[in-house]
């Protein structure tokens, strides 16, 4: 096995990651020259990207997977096989799969962060009629630091990252045993992989015009090193390769998967307490910024959980939104835009600070397309102190500003370039005691 070691006071005389994409190229070789020798497999090799916000507008997409504008996502990107259908509206890490087919990531997890996940969503749902219903729903829960298997270390949330790694996503369990005994052959144990499963019963796979498509999204929270981040995202020791069998399996042949079940979310700690320092809170928030000339109108009314969940859009054919099960998502829409002297308060609790979840970030959307975010590791922690300088809880609380001109204004998002629109605040909770993300109740 192969394990990197990075200190967060490093400096980057050298890339860390040089010797990781060394040793994965070797082993990636050699896995395809074993697969061809026996003859099962064809093996196509695709790669890994990662996406910045900035990144992904310049390629034309208007909304970027709905970014968390400070969460860097990788997409895969492989060719299709002969036999598939490609329409002229396909994007480029969107596939066709036949349900014998499997997905190969190998390699090493990304640098140490609050959170990183590994997602496969149903993107688009053919008809009958020849049109298409846009899902992006996800299949199963997302394959996160508390549940990935790696090669090594003391199994801690910690050492799941910079970590060796195998996820394979197939509709069939044969082909998911093979690829087991494959990556044993190169020395990477079978306890190190990790099953991503599409089930027939709620997906249509195939490589034909009517086949349900897919893709998938690597999210990645909060680096701890930004410049050993960036080193690993610009060509990332991670290797994906699409393995498709030289005898296609009828249906009957096919080991098939029941559709997954989700885990439940459960609440790391009740947040009622915290009930009277929000009401303080915003009582003090109206005293200091109200005064002569300035209306002030109370939009909490407007927020709400998001109901975004991947198994029911599936079974419903509704959009999800490319939803992610290790967060829970509240929506907040102001019903105005916010004018040149205009400015919106955020508050509530710091849900990190609280024990609710490891991470929480505010966004602001512009249009479908995030516009800046603050996040509990830097820009909310502290923020609601001017306001509650004297409670208790006040370190669990957070209140930013929202502005076109900041100036000499600390806690504040400056959107300078804020469109005429009505803007939509959103708000992320990652991940509390249980695997997937917090339960809203």
């Amino acid at each position: 096995f192969f394990v990197i070691s990075l200190s967060q006071s490093i400096e980057l005389q050298n890339d860390p990651y040089e010797e990781a994409r060394s040793h994965y190229r070797s082993k990636v070789d050699e896995l395809k020259k074993n697969i061809e020798n026996a003859g099962a497999y064809n093996v196509k090799e695709g790669r890994v990207v990662f996406y910045t916000l900035e990144s992904c507008l310049e390629l034309g997409s208007a909304y970027c997977f709905g970014n968390n504008p400070e969460s860097p996502y990788g997409a895969y990107e492989i060719d299709p096989i002969d036999e598939q259908y490609v329409n002229d509206t396909d994007t480029i890490t969107e596939f066709r799969f036949r349900p014998d087919e499997a997905l190969v990531i190998i390699g090493a997890t990304p640098p140490p962060a609050t959170y990183f996940g590994f997602t496969h969503y149903l993107y688009r749902r053919f008809k009958k009629n020849g049109k298409w219903k846009l899902i992006s729903g996800s299949i199963d829960d997302s394959i996160n630091p508390m549940t990935i298997n790696v090669t090594a270390g003391d199994g801690s949330y910690e050492s799941k990252f910079d970590a060796e790694t195998v996820i394979v996503y197939t509709g069939d369990n044969r082909s998911f045993r093979d690829v087991q005994d494959i990556v044993e052959e190169i020395g990477i144990p079978s306890s190190s992989t990790n099953l991503g499963v599409y089930s027939l019963d709620n997906i249509n796979m195939g490589v034909t015009a009517g086949s349900d498509t897919v893709t998938f999204l690597i999210r990645c929270v909060n680096f701890y090193n930004k410049s050993i981040a960036s080193l690993y995202m610009e060509n990332p020791p991670l290797h994906v390769l699409r393995l498709t069998p030289v005898v296609r399996r009828d249906f009957e042949s096919i080991e098939k998967y029941p559709i997954p079940i989700r885990s439940t979310s459960t609440t790391g700690r009740n947040e009622e307490y915290l009930i009277p320092t929000l009401n303080r809170l915003q009582r003090s928030i109206i005293q200091n910024e109200g005064g002569v000339g300035i209306d002030i109108t109370r939009a909490n009314s407007n927020t709400m959980e998001a109901t975004l969940y991947g198994e029911n859009c599936l079974a419903n054919d509704q959009a999800c939104y490319r939803d992610n099960s290790d967060s829970t998502y509240f929506f907040n829409y102001p019903g105005r835009s916010l004018y040149k002297d205009d400015f919106f308060i955020v508050f509530g609790p710091n849900h990190v600070e609280s024990g609710f979840s490891r991470y929480i970030s505010v966004s602001l959307y512009d249009g479908g397309t995030a516009s800046d975010a603050f996040n509990s590791e830097n820009e909310l922690k502290g923020s609601a102190w001017r306001y509650l300088p004297d409670d208790p809880f006040q370190n669990q609380m957070y209140a930013i500003m929202i502005r076109r001109d900041c100036t000499n204004r600390p806690f504040c998002m400056e959107v300078a370039n804020l469109s005429k629109y009505t803007p939509a605040i959103v708000i992320r909770a990652y991940l509390s005691d249980s695997t997937v993300g917090p339960d809203p109740l």
